[in-house]
């Protein structure tokens, strides 16, 4: 029980004296729901004390971490009975796509995928995520600075969504589609497989009523491009993933551009952090002094930011613009 004495300015000029009872140590709820295809990961969970010594601040002890209690590290509490894991058909990523490039998701595949599966109304306002775990990111046609298309040895077209390892796959408002579709009829002619994975009666786009809701996963991405293949390295890069776009979904930006690149958050980049003169250095250092947790600012704005005018539906950042 904490006395306190609280005056709440404008809105409501009115003094507040009494008790405050202490109900929960945390500050807000968040409901996580997950799909995923069938062999994907599912959940990051480890033990700190799985990682060789070398590879983690000394200080954080032997602790069980997983996706969940990183975010509850925000003093979020997640809600286990909402959570509902459903496994995808293994094969649901490659029945169609282009050639050589199957088990690719773009947007608005994802965003149908949610459309299907979610439990929720999507045009609902509430702090309720989908977390959907998939193979790969079907960004758009890779280009040079020329806007020329870039090829392979074999004159292929390269996906601009490679070492892409998570997204929102609904970040703003709008009419979301193929990426690919300005050059539809160029790919019909040379690569006529080339069509959607999933026809649920759309015409091929479709409006996206309110944004951050939906988050991705490309864990055989991760596992291409990851820099260990020890599984104590590859699950704590997925927690760190699978947090850093939860973060995302609730407003936080990359710390570097918010002139906070010398962080450990959740929201930088490991080969963006500042210390060490080769990528492998930074992404080093980052990992030896990074201890599960978001930094002070994008605690305050997890913690106090509005909770019922700036839910999850609103693509604007408001921790930018509160800076």
């Amino acid at each position: 029980m904490l006395p306190v004495a609280c005056v709440i300015p404008e809105a409501m000029p009115t003094l507040y004296e009494g008790d405050v009872v202490f109900d929960s140590p945390y500050f807000r709820v968040i409901n996580i729901e997950v799909d995923k295809l069938q062999g994907a990961p599912w959940r990051p969970e480890y033990a700190t004390g799985d990682i060789p010594h070398g590879h983690q601040p000394a200080e954080l002890g032997d602790l069980n971490y997983l996706a969940s209690v990183a975010v509850s590290e925000s003093r979020f509490r997640r809600a286990d009975q909402a959570q509902r894991r459903i496994a995808l058909g293994a094969d649901i990523g490659l029945r169609t796509g282009r050639p050589g490039e199957e088990d690719r998701w773009d947007q608005r595949e994802m965003h149908e995928m949610m459309d299907t599966n979610y439990s929720r109304n999507l045009n609902e306002r509430e702090w309720w995520l989908y977390l959907l775990i998939v193979t790969r990111f079907d960004g758009r046609p890779q280009m040079d600075q020329q806007r020329n298309f870039v090829t392979d040895d074999q004159g292929r077209i390269l996906n601009d969504g490679r070492e892409t390892t998570g997204i929102i796959f609904d970040a703003s408002v709008g009419k979301i589609r193929d990426p690919w579709s300005p050059f539809a009829e160029w790919f019909e002619h040379n690569n006529p497989q080339h069509r959607h994975l999933f026809d649920f009666g759309r015409s091929g786009e479709f409006v996206n009523s309110r944004a951050r809701q939906g988050v991705a996963i490309f864990w055989r991405e991760m596992e291409d491009f990851i820099a260990q293949s020890d599984d104590w390295y590859k699950n704590r890069q997925l927690l760190r993933t699978v947090v850093h776009e939860l973060g995302h979904a609730l407003n936080l930006a990359h710390s570097w551009l918010v002139g906070r690149a010398d962080t450990t958050s959740f929201m930088n980049y490991l080969q963006n952090y500042p210390h060490g003169t080769t990528y492998e250095a930074r992404v080093r250092n980052y990992w030896n002094r990074f201890n599960y947790s978001f930094d002070l600012e994008e605690l305050f704005h997890l913690r106090h930011g509005f909770y019922y005018y700036l839910p999850l539906s609103r693509a604007g950042n408001l921790f930018t613009r509160l800076l």
